[in-house]
């Protein structure tokens, strides 16, 4: 990476809502792969897992909190759960399906 190379990034944490999960039939299949185009405009493109969805940012009344839970056994041996991060966030997208009209003859 070249030196001012990483000044053109921008770290985004954001709540992300997609119909039936981003699955075209609801159910969930395996790993899910999504890739964002167009994140710095008005309305983002979001592709989940071949399916592709609009993005409109929507203003949140207070924030989205993300905790990570993770299985910890302590020195008695009992299973129990701790939350290893948190992140906050009031930047929330909204996610619609994208229907594509064949093509009609002028």
């Amino acid at each position: 990476m070249m030196r001012g190379e990483c000044d053109m990034f921008v770290e985004v944490t954001m709540m992300m809502e997609s119909p039936s999960g981003g699955q075209a039939d609801g159910r969930r299949q395996g790993e899910t792969y999504f890739q964002i185009m167009g994140l710095s405009t008005e309305k983002p493109l979001v592709k989940i897992n071949g399916h592709l969805f609009t993005g409109q940012f929507t203003d949140t009344l207070g924030s989205h909190l993300f905790l990570e839970v993770e299985d910890w056994t302590d020195s008695s041996q009992r299973n129990s759960k701790q939350i290893k991060s948190v992140t906050v966030t009031n930047t929330y997208l909204k996610l619609e399906p994208v229907y594509l009209d064949s093509k009609r003859d002028a």
